[in-house]
Parts: structure tokens; C-alpha cells; sequence
């Protein structure tokens, strides 16, 4: 008998408590942001389900009331099916235990940055516990009183080189696993959650589909092009109705949701597309998420970028960054993600802090364009609806009527003038 279907797990109850946190730029909750697909409150309460936990709502940790054990979280926590599994298998029932993942694991290294996690003896522990019973609770009385409960961890280091002379590091370490637990804080958090949950939807996948697994597997051992795992990751897709994909258009380890069209010569690669996107020729999307109705335009370059729903999206490099619903970023958009000889810095509550993380991009928010020639710093948020394009002085307004074909000119205060 599994986990999930263990009769101590069935009826348990699972409290949600409201943390208040909204996520800037964007000004909207944390339960409402957007992770592959699902929003956050979304994928919590899937989860539950899943175990057959009754999902209760709470507004403060003081309104949990429950006579047998159960399980108390807040709705700003990130965590996988693993994890949860792992927590109900280990948790003692007549303690409180806290979920705890190991300190020293490549997803902290890589993705730690502001994460207000609580550390013991190289352990993370997270707002996640379970109580003995639930009964005049409050959060320092949980933190205080709490045995940690370590959750079955295992990880894979892929190894990613970059270029050492840019950016000052010979090579990216992407921790490979679906035993994740975040707390979202920051749209810098909102980012790693959506990149991390392409592997934990493909983990899903397997589970949950195991014959089509399989049949991916005989698939790929027939006799082919390319060493077997490259022939196992271009059949490993999973697309949905009514999918236009151009005959030269190179596909692999991706989700695709219904309506997309994927034009000539364009790679995706390890993404999760929403449904209606349109990705144009020669466009190339890697390891990103893709909301509903965005824009690709072509020869632009996505890498580990997430883009909520009707974004358009033009820029020649774009990593690392996360962008708001009905975005407009112009072809020559650089939003810069390293700091040479520096520590990137974005603003949380009201401070600038520094962070250990070598590669960030931007954040841009809802309804926002910019246009060409602008160039972002690290770390930077810009608000809603804000708009920039170039200087006016550096635009051609001005064409006279007569050209002397033997000089050459330049343009000065949106005019001409002879060089």
C-alpha cells in the first residue's frame, strides 16, 4: 500500500495559512503566481489531493483547530510531491516535526539566495510542519517545539559550461531533483520555482503515465541517429491538441500545450509552453517556461527565462529573467544577468541586498514594452505599465528632400547632417 492511499493519511486535515506576502513588481499574491501551468495556491492544493488531506484555508495560525494530527503550512511554500510524500512517511504523529532538507544540497547553493529558512546542524528547515494536534497554535510556539524531520533527498549535478572570460565563472552546477521545497518571497524565487518545476513535471509524468514511459523508452532502443539518451529526449514530449510543428523545427524534453505553433528551423529544448503560443522560425526557447498566448519572435533567444501569459517576446539573449503578463520586449532589449567583479544586488522589503548568485537577469512587470538599445542591470524589477524606448535625439524624424550622394551623414536631433 502506498503512502497516499494509507488509511492514518486519508481524511487528515492540511492547514493553509495566509502569509499577506505579495510579490513585487507585480503587486498580487503569492498564491496567484503562476509555476508551469498551475498557480502556486494551485499546485499546494493538487498536491493535497493527491493524499487524500482535506485543504483548509485559515487566516492565521491561531484559527487552526483540529483534535487529530495534521499539517500546517503557509501559502507562500513551494513543495513537490516527493517531499510531501517523504514528510508523511518519516513525521512521528506525537511530535511536532518540521520538514527539513539538507543545508549543503546543489538546489541551496544554487537557488538559496533570501530564503528565510531556519538552519540546524546542516539542516533547512521550512513553514512546513505537522502537529500531534492543532489547538491554540502560534508560529513561534511551532518553530520553537519542533523536531526536524529530514525528507528523502537525492539530487544529480549537471554540469553547464559558460563563457569564464564573461562572466567570471567557468560553469553553471543545475542541481537535477523533484525533492524541492522553497519558500516565495521574491519574484527571484518565483523564477527558480517555474524553472525547477519543469523536471518535477516530467518526474509527474513518468508516475503518472507510466505505459506512455515506457513505450518512450522501446521507442527510443530502436535503432537510430544519435546516441540513445539524444534519441530517448526527442521522443520524450508531450503535445497537446491542435500543435503545428514545422518539419525542421527541432523539439525535445518539452511540454506543449494545445494550439502552439512551432515555426521552421526554431529549437525548444527541456521547455514547458502554454497553450496558443506562437514561437517563430528559427527561434530558439531552452529550458523555459512559456505562458499562455506568448509571442516568439524570430531569431530571438530564450535560456532558462519564464514569461507569464501574452508576453512578446523579441530580444536576440534573454536569460534568466522573469516577465510579466502582456509584456512587449523589443529586438534589442539586453537584460543584463552578470556582474563581473561585483555581487548582484535586488531590492526585498524595502532593502537592497546582495546576493551569492552569480547569473540573474530582470524582472519586468504587467503591461510594461521597452524598446530597443536599452540596457537593464542585474537584479533590477521595473513596475507595472512602465514604458521606455530610446532617446528621441537618436531617432530619424527629419528626411530632407535632397541628398548629396557624395557625402555621408549622421543623425543629430532627429535630423541629418553631412559627416
Amino acid at each position: 500500500m502506498s503512502i497516499e492511499e494509507h488509511p492514518r493519511i486519508r481524511g487528515m486535515k492540511a492547514f493553509v495559512v495566509a502569509s499577506g506576502r505579495r510579490i513585487e513588481p507585480f503587486d498580487e499574491p503569492v498564491s496567484s503566481m503562476p509555476l508551469a501551468g498551475r498557480t502556486l495556491a494551485e499546485e499546494q492544493a493538487s498536491l493535497f489531493s493527491r493524499f487524500s488531506l482535506e485543504r483548509v484555508l485559515v487566516s492565521d495560525v491561531s484559527e487552526v483547530r483540529s483534535d487529530e494530527p495534521a499539517l500546517v503550512t503557509f501559502d507562500d511554500v513551494y513543495f513537490t510531491r516527493r517531499v510531501l510524500k517523504s514528510f508523511l512517511a518519516t513525521w512521528d504523529r506525537r511530535k511536532v516535526g518540521q520538514l527539513a532538507l539538507p543545508r549543503s544540497s546543489a538546489v541551496f547553493s544554487t537557488y538559496g539566495d533570501l530564503q528565510d529558512f531556519e538552519e540546524r546542524q546542516d539542516q533547512a528547515l521550512f513553514r512546513f510542519f505537522g502537529v500531534p494536534s492543532a489547538t491554540s497554535l502560534r508560529l513561534d510556539g511551532l518553530v520553537g517545539s519542533s523536531m526536524p524531520v529530514p525528507v528523502v533527498y537525492r539530487e544529480r549535478i549537471v554540469p553547464i559550461a559558460v563563457p569564464r572570460h564573461v562572466v567570471g565563472f567557468e560553469q553553471w552546477n543545475q542541481p537535477v531533483t523533484s525533492s524541492i521545497c522553497l519558500h516565495i518571497s521574491h519574484w527571484m524565487h518565483v523564477l527558480y520555482a517555474n524553472l525547477l518545476a519543469i523536471q518535477v513535471r516530467w518526474v509527474d509524468q513518468v508516475l503518472t503515465r507510466p505505459l506512455w514511459a515506457l513505450s518512450r523508452l522501446l521507442w527510443a532502443a530502436c535503432p537510430g541517429r544519435g546516441p540513445y539518451l539524444e534519441r530517448l529526449t526527442r521522443r520524450a514530449n508531450v503535445i497537446g491538441r491542435n500543435v503545428k510543428i514545422h518539419s525542421t523545427a527541432f523539439v525535445e524534453g518539452s511540454f506543449i500545450g494545445d494550439g502552439t505553433t512551432i515555426g521552421p528551423q526554431a529549437t525548444v529544448r527541456g521547455a514547458y509552453i502554454g497553450k496558443d503560443v506562437k514561437i517563430d522560425q528559427r527561434a530558439d526557447v531552452t529550458y523555459s517556461v512559456l505562458g499562455d498566448r506568448c509571442f516568439v519572435s524570430k531569431h530571438a533567444i530564450l535560456n532558462s527565462a519564464v514569461a507569464f501569459e501574452g508576453a512578446d517576446l523579441c530580444p536576440k539573449g534573454l536569460q534568466m529573467s522573469l516577465i510579466g503578463r502582456d509584456v512587449g520586449l523589443g529586438a534589442r532589449v539586453n537584460l543584463m544577468d552578470t556582474m563581473p567583479g561585483g555581487k548582484i544586488k535586488v531590492s526585498h522589503d524595502g532593502e537592497l541586498r546582495e546576493l551569492e548568485a552569480k547569473v540573474l537577469g530582470s524582472c519586468i512587470g504587467h503591461g510594461s514594452f521597452i524598446g530597443p538599445d536599452i540596457y537593464l542591470a542585474p537584479g533590477r524589477a521595473l513596475p507595472n505599465g512602465t514604458r521606455i524606448t530610446m532617446p528621441k535625439e537618436r531617432i530619424l524624424f527629419r528626411i530632407p528632400k535632397e541628398i548629396d550622394r557624395e557625402a555621408t551623414y549622421v543623425a543629430r536631433d532627429g535630423a541629418l547632417e553631412p559627416l
